[in-house]
């Protein structure tokens, strides 16, 4: 059975197509893609500069961290780093966060690398291709990506093959908020930040939230609105450096030289920051320390990274092999698996096609 059909050419389905083709020059591999083009979503990642990977990849940075340490066993990020870099020729580099990058700084640079890979190997693509059905006699590896900042929608494909969908939402993407605060838009503030609903802490982390007129967006943001549920909050930790009694301190010190509540703030933050701190009640310390955002949803996946949700992972091996169809793999973000910003779900992209090419190359062989 040397004959493999993939569904999507994103970059799970490219990697895929590239590692099976690197390892078998005699398979016959063609790529159905719905779109025009390849890669499209890699040009938006990483703000145009592709995000590829991460140093520090870790299952805890993942949903279903359990299922990704099994993956770790099958396909080691070091795996990725050496696909990346010997495969698609890419040479890599990293910032102070470890989030890797390609030395370009370039993602059209990444989808180039593909395509040109891609035609070294003499990897058929099909474009403008939306498969319905699939040939229970070669090897089909469904790869079609997520609704985030797509058009395209293939769930239904596999649902029809007999997997079950978790429920979808967008992820990686702006909160909404009831609170209206044009006059912070545009202000970034570094800080700490926990998504909180009732008494539950459903996550916390540190970052960078950036103010929108009636959203919290930036990094953090977008980590914490994977954990988004009905009737959640933020609340804002403006001074993560600094324990609640040593701003009291802080404070005091400050009010001890004759400065009023509103300079010392003015030491500390913007101005429309001030003004929005000190209307929200008199302890201005706790407020430094709590601020709270009611969130009332999550922008649409026209501004989302990533799907949260997909195919259920119980559904799947650790090499993402159906339990269902002897025949089929399920790979990238179509699978209920989603990563935190840093590379996280691109690495995920490539862990999950590496698994699926080792298996098939092992299952041929």
């Amino acid at each position: 059975m040397k004959k493999i059909s993939i569904i999507g050419a994103g970059a799970s389905g490219m990697a895929a197509a590239i590692y099976l083709k690197s390892k078998r020059e005699d398979l016959d591999i063609t790529i159905f893609e719905a779109d025009e083009r390849v890669g499209r979503k890699i040009l938006k990642t990483g703000s145009g500069k592709c995000n590829i990977s991460n140093n520090l990849i870790r299952a805890e940075g993942f949903n279903n961290s359990d299922f990704i340490n099994k993956l770790l066993k099958k396909v080691s990020i070091v795996e990725v780093y050496q696909f990346i870099e010997e495969e698609l020729g890419i040479m890599l580099k990293s910032d102070f966060e470890g989030r890797l990058y390609p030395f370009s700084e370039s993602s059209k640079s990444v989808v180039d690398s593909f395509k040109r890979r891609l035609d070294e190997l003499n990897i058929k693509i099909i474009y403008n291709s939306f498969i319905e059905t699939y040939n229970e006699n070669y090897i089909s590896i469904f790869a079609c990506g997520s609704k985030a900042q797509s058009k395209f929608d293939g769930y239904q494909l596999v649902k029809n093959l007999g997997h079950t969908i978790k429920e979808l939402k967008p992820g990686l993407v702006p909160i909404a908020i009831k609170e209206k605060i044009p006059h912070l838009r545009g202000i970034r503030v570094k800080c700490s930040a926990k998504i909180i609903v009732g008494n539950d802490i459903l996550h916390e982390d540190s970052g960078e939230i950036l103010f929108k007129d009636d959203a919290l967006s930036g990094i953090l943001a977008m980590d914490l609105s994977r954990f988004y549920c009905e009737n959640c909050f933020v609340s804002l930790d403006l001074v993560k450096e600094k324990s609640l009694n040593e701003l009291y301190a802080y404070f005091n010190k400050h009010k001890n030289k004759g400065r009023s509540v509103e300079e010392i703030l003015l030491g500390m933050f913007p101005k429309m920051l001030v003004m929005e701190i000190l209307k929200r009640g008199e302890d201005v310390v706790k407020t430094c320390k709590n601020l709270i955002f009611n969130a009332v949803g999550l922008n649409g996946y026209n501004q989302a990274q990533i799907t949260v949700g997909g195919v259920n992972i119980n559904e799947i091996n650790e090499c993402c092999k159906s339990l269902i169809n002897e025949n089929v793999y399920i790979v990238g973000e179509m699978l209920d698996i989603d990563g935190k910003c840093g590379g996280y779900n691109l690495s995920f992209a490539f862990l999950s096609a590496i698994a699926a090419g080792k298996d098939i190359i092992n299952k041929l062989n």
